[in-house]
């Protein structure tokens, strides 16, 4: 099976770069050519960079899963203040975006799509 790697975005935003055919959002509110990479999570960290980053957030938003290694050589497994998250170093092509999960609040918190969460 292939390597999934996640980004988090609001249905609004990736309705819009979905139809431009590239992931071009770095992070909230941030383009990747304003920051020079875009933010990706492992599986494990989805939650946490959730918490963190889009608290303040009201409504639901998308969980991009991506095929990481349609990526080749702009994915970077880099540290940061909580350990090493995957960036890539340009766009994601729409063809790399292998499924859009809902991503909603379970008791006020940020929750993985179950199915996402048992695997």
């Amino acid at each position: 099976m292939a390597t999934r790697i996640f980004h988090v975005s609001k249905p609004g935003d990736w309705a819009a770069q979905k139809a431009a055919g590239a992931l071009t959002e770095s992070t909230l509110d941030k383009t990747f050519a304003e920051v020079g990479y875009i933010h990706c999570s492992f599986r494990d960290q989805v939650e946490g960079v959730a918490a963190r980053h889009y608290g303040e957030i009201e409504g639901d938003l998308v969980l991009l899963e991506i095929d990481a290694d349609a990526l080749g050589d702009l994915l970077k497994v880099e540290e940061s203040g909580h350990g090493a998250y995957p960036h890539s170093y340009g766009p994601i092509a729409v063809s790399a975006i292998v499924a859009e999960h809902p991503f909603t609040r379970v008791g006020g918190v940020w929750r993985l799509p179950p199915h996402l969460s048992e695997s």
